[in-house]
Order: C-alpha cells, then structure tokens, then sequence
C-alpha cells in the first residue's frame, strides 16, 4: 500500500498547510481526497508537489507492504 503520511510531515516541518499547498498547486478536491485517504494519484501530481518541495516521491510517499493473511 502506497500512503502520503510522509507529505503531511513535509507540510507541517515547512509550516504550510496542507489546503493551501493543494491551492497553490492548482490540486482538485477529488486529488485532495485521494492523497487523503491514500488512493492513487496521477503523477503529474505528485511531480507538482516534488517541484514545490524540491523533493524527491520518496519524500512524500512510501510503499507499507500489506501483510499476507
């Protein structure tokens, strides 16, 4: 599973917020939802948020593998 926990740390160790960092990156409110709730994300995206933060996706993201049942 791929979550953005990392890209909320990044918000608050910068001290920005995380809706005015999806506005100055011109992210919709479906995008917002789906960093939120850890769904996919096109990569044009997560390129504007590495841009903004001059980042790498490691960054932002990281693959939590599932654990087998």
């Amino acid at each position: 599973m791929i979550t953005f926990n990392k890209l909320k740390v990044m918000c608050v160790r910068n001290n920005i917020n995380p809706t005015t960092l999806y506005k100055k990156l011109n992210i919709t409110g479906r995008t917002i939802v789906a960093i939120a709730h850890n769904k996919s994300v096109s990569l044009e995206t997560i390129d504007r948020i590495c841009n903004y933060f001059k980042c790498q996706p490691s960054d932002i993201m990281e693959f939590l593998p599932e654990e087998e049942k």
